[in-house]
């Protein structure tokens, strides 16, 4: 079984990498595309949240 913090925790992840890579000056377009990782995930789970702990 699967925690749903771990998910919650992967997109904290996300978003953190997102704001690190603005301030670093990677630009919007490159900073963008590290959120396909969390997209990916959020489209996989939506529908069997109810099945994390």
């Amino acid at each position: 079984m699967w925690k749903k913090r771990a998910i919650y925790g992967f997109y904290i992840v996300v978003i953190f990498g997102l704001l690190i890579n603005l301030y670093i000056g990677v630009g919007l377009i490159g900073s963008l595309s590290g959120l396909i990782g969390g997209i990916i995930l959020f489209l996989v789970t939506k529908k069997k949240m109810q099945y994390f702990v």
